[in-house]
This record gives structure tokens, sequence and C-alpha cells, in this order.
């Protein structure tokens, strides 16, 4: 059995790193404003806290990247590639 070549798992890491760190950013975030919404979320005597207002922004912040800004990069991305396929300029983009 042959050794996976590093240098495509280095790529294949490099792509799908930070998509990951966000969608594990999320999930850790998601619980905590949860927490925060039952003690100081609306509703609340005390009206919104600073806590619940900060992990708010986070989480909106995340979603709009994980909904927008990683699908528009990935499809920059194959675009990019496949233009460079079809025009056969050399090497594809690494």
């Amino acid at each position: 059995m042959r050794l996976p070549a590093t240098s495509r798992l280095l790529a294949g890491w490099r792509l799908i790193r930070i998509p990951a760190i966000l969608v594990v950013l999320y999930f850790a975030l998601h619980p905590v404003l949860a927490a925060l919404s039952a003690r100081h979320g609306f509703g609340s005597p005390d009206g919104v806290g600073l806590g619940f207002l900060t992990v708010s922004a986070a989480l909106v912040t995340l979603r709009i990247m994980l909904l927008v800004v990683v699908p528009a990069v990935l499809t920059y991305r194959v675009v990019a590639w496949a233009i460079t396929r079809l025009m056969g300029r050399g090497t594809p983009i690494q």
C-alpha cells in the first residue's frame, strides 16, 4: 500500500481549512448564544446584555461568511480552474 502524496493532502487541507474552522466556531458559539438568550436575551427584566449582543454579532458574521463568502470563493476557484484548463495555459492552479 502506498502512502498518499503529502503535497496533495496539504493542498486539500488548504482548501477546507478556513470553512472547517468557521463551521466549528459556529457550532461552538450556537449553544453559548442559546444559554445567553435564556438568561439575558429578549424579554429579560435586565434587558439585552453585552455578552448576548457580542455572541449574536459573531454568529451573524459567521452565518454570512458561511452562506455567502465561502461559496463565492469556492465558485471563483472552480471557475478560474475551469477557465485555466479550457484555455490550455500550462499547469493547473495550485
